[in-house]
C-alpha cells in the first residue's frame, strides 16, 4: 500500500469513505489535478450527469456526426463552477489551457480540445467533466486527518477504461483494502 504525503497529492485518487453516505460525495473517486499549499482541484470519476457529449456539442455549436461519440456520458466533476468544462485526456497534441497532470494523463480547459474530439482529430482517451471538486487551505488535509478520504495512487485504466459503477470498489482495492472490511464508523489508532 502506498501513502502519499500531503504534499504529494497531485496526480493521486482521493477515496471518500463510506461515513461520507450522506453528502455529495458518496462514493466519490476523485483526481487530484493540482494540490498547492493554501487550495487543492480535482475531478470527480464517477458520478454521471445524465447528459451525453451530443448535447454539450449542440450547446458549445461544435458540429459531430459520430453518433457513438454524440452518446457518450458527461460527468459531474465536482460541485463547484459546474458550468465549466474539464476533458481529462492522453497525448495527442499540444492545446492552450492544457496541464500534464501524469504519465500521458492531461487535463484540458480549452474548447479547442472538444472541437478535436467532435472532428475525430482528438485524444485516443478522454474523459469529459463538467465542474469541479475544491478544498481551502487545509480544508483537505483536516477531512484525510478525519477519516472521510482515502489516498491511493492513480490509474489511468480505472480513469478512461473501467465502468462507472466499478470505479469506487477498485480504487479501495487499489489502497489494499476490502470494501467489505471498511466501516463508516470513524476512528484513530
Amino acid at each position: 500500500m502506498k501513502i502519499h504525503s500531503m504534499n504529494h497529492l497531485n496526480n493521486t485518487f482521493l477515496v471518500a469513505m463510506p461515513s461520507m453516505h450522506e453528502t455529495w460525495f458518496n462514493q466519490s473517486v476523485i483526481l487530484i489535478c493540482d494540490h498547492e499549499p493554501d487550495s487543492t482541484m480535482g475531478i470527480v470519476l464517477n458520478k454521471p450527469m445524465g447528459m451525453q457529449l451530443g448535447e454539450l456539442f449542440e450547446q458549445l455549436d461544435i458540429p459531430c456526426d459520430d453518433m457513438n461519440l454524440k452518446g457518450i456520458p458527461v460527468y459531474k466533476g465536482g460541485p463547484v463552477q459546474v458550468e465549466r468544462g474539464f476533458v481529462l485526456h492522453s497525448s495527442y497534441r499540444d492545446a492552450a489551457g492544457t496541464t500534464k497532470i501524469g504519465e500521458d494523463l492531461y487535463l484540458s480547459t480549452s474548447r479547442e480540445v472538444l472541437v478535436d474530439i467532435a472532428q475525430g482529430n482528438g485524444p485516443d482517451r478522454f474523459f469529459v467533466a463538467l465542474g469541479y471538486a475544491g478544498w481551502g487551505e487545509n480544508q483537505l488535509a483536516d477531512e484525510i486527518c478525519a477519516n472521510a478520504w482515502l489516498n491511493a495512487s492513480s490509474n489511468n485504466d480505472l480513469i478512461f477504461d473501467l465502468p462507472i459503477h466499478y470505479r469506487w470498489e477498485e480504487a479501495v482495492k487499489e489502497i489494499g483494502f476490502d470494501i467489505k472490511h471498511i466501516s463508516s464508523a470513524v476512528g484513530h489508532a
